[in-house]
């Protein structure tokens, strides 16, 4: 969030999610850089983030 309050973004066909809120000044930007964090440990498996980023326009 961000010091000039949030918005609700609206997930469409979200199981566990309606909603979800981010920092107001969200609307102004173009564009967002995803960076995701990805791990495999051998004697633990798989670890790390998946992410799904859609265009909302």
């Amino acid at each position: 969030m961000d010091e000039f309050g949030d918005m609700a973004i609206p997930v469409k066909g979200g199981f566990h999610l309606k909603e979800n809120l981010v920092g107001k000044h969200l609307a102004n930007y173009a564009s967002i850089l995803m960076l995701s964090h990805f791990k495999g440990h051998a004697m633990g498996g798989f670890g790390g983030a998946l992410k799904n980023v859609r265009a909302l326009a």
